[in-house]
Parts: C-alpha cells; sequence; structure tokens
C-alpha cells in the first residue's frame, strides 16, 4: 500500500514549508524575549513592531498549517513531515550570524519570508479544492 497514493505532494511540500518557516520563527523569536533583555540593536519602536508582526505571521502559519493537515493529509505523513520539519528548524537559525539574527534587518528577513509562505496559502487551497 502506497501511501502517496492519493496524497498531492505539492500541498505537502506547503505544509512543510510552512512548519518549518513557523518553526523557525519560534526560535528566531523566542531569543527577543522578554523586551529588555534585547540587544540593544531591537530596543526601538520599528524592532518592536518588527518583532510582533514576525510573531504574527508566525503563529499565522502555525494555525494554517494545522488546517492543512487536519484538512488534506493523512495524519501519519503530517506528523512525520511537520515533525521533521520542526526538529530542522533550529538547525537554519542557529548558523546565522549574529549581526544577522540581533538586528532589524533580521526580523524583517524573517517577517517577509513569513508573508511569502503565507503567500502559498491561496495556492494550497487550490491544491486542496
Amino acid at each position: 500500500m502506497n501511501p502517496f497514493a492519493h496524497t498531492d505532494l505539492g500541498l505537502l511540500a506547503i505544509f512543510a514549508l510552512a512548519v518549518l518557516v513557523a518553526s523557525a520563527g519560534a526560535v528566531f523569536l523566542s531569543g527577543l524575549f522578554p523586551a529588555n533583555m534585547r540587544p540593544w540593536r531591537l530596543r526601538g519602536l520599528l524592532a518592536g513592531v518588527l518583532i510582533w508582526t514576525g510573531l504574527a505571521v508566525t503563529l499565522a502559519l502555525a494555525v494554517a498549517a494545522v488546517l492543512i493537515a487536519v484538512n488534506y493529509l493523512p495524519w501519519a505523513m503530517a506528523i512525520v513531515v511537520g515533525g521533521l520539519a520542526f526538529l530542522l528548524a533550529p538547525f537554519l537559525v542557529q548558523p546565522l550570524p549574529a549581526r544577522l539574527r540581533d538586528s532589524k534587518a533580521g526580523a524583517l528577513v524573517y517577517t517577509c519570508a513569513g508573508a511569502a509562505c503565507m503567500a502559498l496559502f491561496p495556492i494550497a487551497a487550490l491544491f486542496g479544492a
């Protein structure tokens, strides 16, 4: 019995990407809380807006990934692929240079990457339909 026989691999890839970006965002943003422990470059109003926007994007990606998994993917496949993406996320964030991790540019890059990933969900809706 082939588990891939009735699974749309494009939808599975979008799910994996959403879990990966949301998990990487959680790892990236968890180093920026509490606010008084942030690096000095991330203590201004603009940095706060970027960080909270990144947090909103992370939560939206996580919810969207769960909705895709519940509605369109077999549970076993969603757990395995989502778990692998979740475990890979810290290895993507840790090797980043500190000047990128601890700056407004890093927060902006993550927020834009998350927003670009969210732009794939109308495509995912087409796959699932």
